[in-house]
Formats: C-alpha cells, sequence, structure tokens
C-alpha cells in the first residue's frame, strides 16, 4: 500500500537492475524533502601508469564509470536517514558491521578535490540490534571509512589517444538500500518485500521474497 511504499525492499536479478532502481527510489522519495549528497570516489593512478596525472575530463569518466560489482561505485548519491548496506568487506563481526549489513545513513562527512569535487571522508551509520558504544556516538551508530579497489580502464592522454591506465579507488564501501539481488537478500530479515515473477528461476526469487518478509502479508 502507499504509506509502505518508503518501506518496499525490491528484490531483482541483475546489479545493473539494482543500481537503476536504488537511484530512481532515493530520487522519487528524497525530491524536495531532502539535501542529497553527491559523492565521488577518489581515483587515483598506479605508479605504473603511463599517465602522469588525471585530467577533470578523465576524473568525471571515473566517477560515471561502471566498471562491474567487486568494483567501488564511482559516484554515490546520499541523504541522511535513507537505507543503506554496507558492501564488500566485515568492518567488525561483535558490532553487527559486516558485508551486507542493513543500516540507516545518519552522516556524510565529505572533503573537495582540486576540481572542486566533494568526496566521502567518512559516513556514520546506525546499525539496529548493534551492541556499538564509541566514544562521542550514540549507542549503535558505527563510523565508516573508505576502502580501497583497484581496476584498470581506458583513458584518453594529452594526444587524445586512449591510453590503459591502472587506477586505485577510493569509496565508502556502502550501496543503497532500497534494493537487494536474491543472492544478496538471503539471511535478511526485510520491513516490505516486492519481487518479479516473471524473472528466470522465478521459484528461487519467489521463495527468497516469502522467506525475508517478517510477515505474509507485506
Amino acid at each position: 500500500s502507499a504509506p509502505k511504499f518508503k518501506d518496499v525492499c525490491v528484490i531483482t536479478t541483475t546489479n545493473k537492475a539494482r543500481s537503476d532502481i536504488n537511484s530512481a527510489k532515493a530520487t522519487s522519495i528524497g525530491g524536495s524533502k531532502h539535501s542529497f549528497v553527491d559523492c565521488v570516489a577518489n581515483n587515483t593512478l598506479q605508479k605504473n601508469s603511463k599517465l602522469k596525472t588525471l585530467s577533470r575530463e578523465n576524473k568525471t569518466a571515473l566517477h560515471n564509470m561502471y566498471v562491474d560489482d567487486k568494483i567501488l561505485p564511482g559516484r554515490i548519491r546520499f541523504f541522511n536517514g535513507m537505507p543503506i548496506i554496507l558492501r564488500k568487506k566485515n568492518l567488525s563481526v561483535p558490532l553487527k558491521a559486516t558485508n551486507v549489513t542493513q543500516a540507516k545513513l545518519k552522516e556524510v562527512r565529505t572533503v573537495r578535490d582540486e576540481y572542486d569535487n566533494v568526496m566521502a571522508e567518512m559516513a556514520l551509520i546506525d546499525i539496529p540490534g548493534s551492541p556499538a558504544k564509541l566514544s562521542h556516538l550514540p549507542e549503535g551508530v558505527f563510523p565508516v571509512f573508505p576502502t580501497t579497489s583497484m581496476f584498470e580502464t581506458l583513458l584518453y592522454d594529452v594526444n587524445r589517444d586512449k591510453t590503459s591506465v591502472s587506477i586505485i579507488r577510493h569509496q565508502l564501501p556502502i550501496e543503497l538500500g532500497y534494493c537487494v539481488t536474491g543472492h544478496s537478500a538471503q539471511g535478511k530479515t526485510l520491513p516490505v518485500v516486492v519481487s518479479d515473477p516473471s524473472v528466470p528461476r522465478p521459484g528461487f526469487y519467489i521463495y527468497i521474497a516469502f522467506s525475508r518478509a517478517q510477515r505474509l502479508e507485506d
């Protein structure tokens, strides 16, 4: 029903669909009610790269580039209070800050690069049921810092020729929590669930959708 729309978690089949749905729903729910923070990744060149520096054009290309799901995103759009999911690594098992943990974003602290791009320096997240009691933070609130991933791609050099480069990317290890893939949903308890029974392997996704909600009517 409409009052539950903001709590719905969509279960989908592909990482591309997950990313598109997360972005669309964040924009729909955020609208004029929230101030978005558009945080780009801090991309730097590995020492063995043929390029010596990253131009504004190349940095913009990297921010908008999707590599694959194993690489941290080039751009994340946040607002305080939105649901997020931790990705890539276990930060603290005792404090329930582990891979695919669900949480709420409390705050993002940012810095700017030489081209005035906004980059995340740290995020504070509220993890339900976490025993975290860290100094100067409310109970259950946990700090998350950017982590590193590396990949190779093609960028323009000064002669406008495509050149292979090795990139080191620093970005927060989190993603929006409005939509997850079926595999990521396993083991979660979700408030309200939507799934498409017409997808390939519908039995798997129907089972995941029915078993993730707390009540059948959800």
